[in-house]
């Protein structure tokens, strides 16, 4: 954009000169232009190859987002389990320790009391 400005800008300094100087200038300058013009063009082109690419990108970039959120769920979702398990495992623990002492008492007070 600014490139075109600046051929503008010349342009307008071109028509301001004598018709024989200003002929071999604009010659000069339009195949210039057309140089610039085709420049313009090509980066033009690859904006928009860049942008494309960078939609590509994003779209991967959320679906990266989305994985990643469900692994972490599912990661939550094993720990929780995991801490289930052991409580349910130290509370049968607990209840075998409180069956074995309590059998131990009667057990106890039998043969005390025999």
């Amino acid at each position: 954009m600014l490139e075109k400005a600046s051929l503008r800008q010349k342009l307008r300094e071109l028509a301001s000169l004598d018709a024989s100087r200003r002929i071999k200038q604009q010659m000069m300058f339009l195949q210039f232009s057309q140089i610039i013009e085709d420049r313009i063009a090509w980066l033009r082109s690859e904006l928009k190859k860049l942008e494309e690419l960078r939609e590509k990108k994003m779209a991967e970039m959320m679906e990266i987002r989305k994985m990643r959120k469900g692994l972490e769920k599912l990661r939550e979702k094993a720990k929780e389990e995991f801490q289930q398990a052991e409580l349910k495992q130290q509370q049968n623990e607990i209840d075998d320790r409180t069956c074995i002492s309590f059998a131990r008492k009667i057990l106890n007070e039998r043969y005390v009391s025999v």
